[in-house]
């Protein structure tokens, strides 16, 4: 019986101890947390300014492609990206955003790009 009241006492402050979190298990996990977040939020942000300039580049290059289609079927040269839109060679023209304009040799620039 004396066996057993000396176990007892030896591992009763133990299963005390591991019935909760102590304080600073609590701020470690937030600490790894808040880092993670912080990762996070950086990675995402370098994704949308990438994104945003694969946009940029994507609609400057259907421009050129639209113009050399319309110098071919036309046998003229478009005055603005404008005029791609009203002959159908552009679905919508390109958003302000990207700057993109014509000028009258035929190139094509962006200035967001």
């Amino acid at each position: 019986m004396e066996k057993y009241l000396v176990l007892r006492r030896i591992t009763a402050p133990r299963q005390q101890r591991d019935a909760g979190s102590t304080v600073n298990e609590m701020l470690v996990a937030a600490v790894v947390v808040a880092a993670l977040g912080a990762i996070a939020v950086t990675s995402v942000g370098d994704l949308t300014g990438k994104s945003r300039s694969t946009a940029c580049e994507a609609d400057k290059r259907a421009v050129e492609i639209a113009y050399q289609a319309y110098v071919a079927d036309e046998n003229a040269k478009p005055a603005a990206v404008g005029d791609l839109v009203t002959a159908g060679y552009l679905n919508e023209e390109p958003p302000a955003a990207n700057g993109i304009t014509l000028d009258a040799a035929g190139t094509v620039t962006a200035t967001a790009c």
